[in-house]
């Protein structure tokens, strides 16, 4: 016999939060704007997309990974998360994680790169999915759009999957899956979000096109996908200036220490082994990043012992730079049109925030939860400010001082520097006073970049772009850092006089109390290009890797994940950079 007691009860907290969100698509001259508006205020999209926490859902629901990712998202400045369609619905956690940190989440259905069936039963899956979805995440107040699929409108409209010989019956299949069922059942369950019929698309303009617009991928219109494995990824030429980038990406390795979780055999690392290619699930991927490491650096040794460390190395800096300069292009539009009508670029999401296991991918964050180059990299082209550029196909270099804040910085100093690759010492410098308008991007200089260089004192018209480099900072008027520095490469590197440098850590001093907290003291003495540090088996976090050595000396923060002492960490660390002839050979 069952006994009451008024002591037995159930409960569920929920936490809610209150804000208004629009996406404008406002008449343009030439197309429609594709921006979001919270509480008023246009916001851009900075962020990356995400694919599943974890391959297994019952592991995808660990608390310390979530947290971690989260974090490491706001970390990087980013406000914007994509939960990618191809993929999973996210455990509460994720959202919850998501509401804390302030990040928008820009959440797609599950239904990716594929043509669905459309008969009564599925439909009715359908519905059954969307509602429980939509009811289960309706309160987050993260979740600042829907989107019915990934790809499917370009996959439909480009012929992906051999449809054109019936484009009538997919398309009105597409139209009953995503319109009158996806799209019909979210608002019935939650009115007062924006939805979209897909991504990319050119949102109301594809809908007045039946939902599926003549070109999706339009940069007149709603968000693009651009993915480009045949051209130079730091040419800024090759790159869509689109009203909003949601998908744009780069493969690279993990750290050797990664992928000696999937394997024990050295062998398998080795260049060109049958592990390496049966890890690439990328068509062609190995390939891919093989050339894109070759247009500026030269491929490594597969006869060196430590040819997976130089080959995940390279891969990961020309990933992180890629994606480095494609989204500052990307940031310096959100208020500029083109003499075409392009621009006013609202969004930068790249492919991918994390990972499913060790292997080669578009991942920033590896499988085990390292840091790649990528990410590190994020947290400065995320920045709220940025002194960035554009090098057009016609050698001129533009400089932009691009700021996301609400308020003005006014009487700022950006500071050109010139540096020949055999020195430390400054060639020449400009001073310029500029204004870091809110939410603005504003051009502050163009010059032809090899006279510039060449009055610079960098050899002739001819040579001066493979003799010198330019790096930029931006300082407030009481002489105060407001913009991560950054620096211009006029050539590729490995037709640059890039000079061989010894650089070393010098100290490591406990910056607390807490046995977590350490300073690092790095010297060169020379140019030393894309510093890596890796802590070993001491897992943490560095202020700053991956970054451009112009100065002698340099300091480093790192946060210990558990305490450890200023010894341990110094032995632990090594450090590379492009020249490095002790590590790389």
């Amino acid at each position: 016999m069952y006994s009451y007691s008024e002591d037995e009860y159930s409960n569920k907290t929920v936490k809610i939060g209150f804000r208004t969100v629009k996406l404008i698509q406002n008449q343009l001259e030439d197309g429609n704007g594709f921006y979001f508006l919270i509480n008023g205020i246009p916001i851009y999209a900075k962020g990356a997309n995400s694919i599943p926490v974890n391959i297994l859902p019952e592991k995808g629901q660990n608390l310390k990974t979530i947290k971690f990712l989260l974090r490491s998202a706001k970390l990087a400045h980013m406000n914007m998360i994509r939960v990618w369609g191809g993929g999973v619905y996210e455990s509460e956690l994720f959202y919850d994680f998501a509401d804390e940190y302030g990040i928008m989440i820009w959440q797609d259905f599950m239904f990716a790169c594929a043509m669905y069936p459309t008969n009564a039963d599925f439909l009715s899956s359908v519905r059954k999915e969307v509602r429980h979805q939509v009811r289960r995440l309706h309160h987050h107040p993260s979740i600042v759009v829907w989107a019915a699929n990934n790809e499917n409108e370009a996959a439909l409209r480009q012929n992906w999957y051999g449809t054109a010989n019936n484009f009538e019956k997919y398309h009105k299949d597409y139209v009953q899956l995503y319109v009158e069922t996806i799209r019909n059942e979210t608002l019935r369950n939650n009115w007062n979000r924006p939805f979209l019929v897909s991504s990319p698309t050119n949102g109301v303009q594809s809908e007045q096109e039946g939902y599926v617009a003549s070109n999706p991928q339009s940069q007149f219109y709603g968000d693009v996908h651009h993915y480009d494995y045949y051209s130079n990824p730091w040419n800024q030429n090759k790159f869509p200036i689109s009203r909003f980038s949601s998908e744009y990406g780069l493969q690279s390795y993990p750290s050797e220490a990664t992928m000696l979780t999937a394997t024990k055999n050295l062998e398998d690392l080795k260049c060109n082994s049958t592990f390496l290619q049966h890890r690439q699930h990328q068509p062609m991927g190995n390939s891919f990043v093989a050339f894109l490491i070759s247009t500026q650096l030269d491929f490594p040794d597969c006869a060196s012992p430590n040819f997976y460390k130089s080959f995940a190395y390279y891969s990961q800096i020309i990933q992180a730079e890629g994606i480095r300069r494609q989204t500052e292009f990307y940031r310096l539009w959100r208020s500029n049109l083109n003499n075409v009508g392009k621009g006013l670029t609202m969004g930068a999401l790249y492919w991918q925030l994390n990972d499913v296991w060790a292997a080669p991918s578009w991942s920033g964050i590896d499988f085990n939860n390292n840091w790649k180059m990528l990410h590190y990299s994020a947290k400065e082209f995320f920045a709220p400010i940025i002194l960035t550029y554009f090098l057009d196909a016609g050698d001129n270099l533009n400089l932009y001082v691009v700021s996301d804040l609400l308020t003005n910085s006014y009487n700022n100093t950006a500071t050109i520097f010139v540096y020949n690759w055999n020195s430390t010492t400054v060639l020449y410098k400009e001073h310029l006073k500029v204004d870091a308008l809110a939410e603005y991007s504003k051009q502050i200089k163009s010059f032809w970049i090899s006279e510039y260089l060449s009055n610079a004192g960098c050899g002739s018209l001819l040579s001066a772009k493979t003799n010198c480099f330019i790096y930029l900072m931006l300082r407030d008027v009481s002489g105060k850092k407001i913009a991560p520095d950054n620096y211009v490469f006029p050539n590729n590197l490995n037709k640059s006089a890039i000079k061989t440098a010894s650089v070393q850590v010098v100290s490591v001093e406990k910056a607390d109390d807490t046995g977590k907290m350490f300073k690092i003291s790095i010297k060169t003495d020379g140019i030393a290009l894309f510093v890596w540090l890796d802590s070993g088996d001491i897992r943490g976090l560095f202020s700053s890797n991956g970054f451009v050595l112009v100065r002698t000396k340099k300091t480093v923060k790192f946060i210990a994940e558990n305490v450890t002492s200023s010894d341990n960490l110094l032995q632990a660390l090594t450090i590379t950079h492009v020249k490095d002839s002790i590590h790389l050979e």
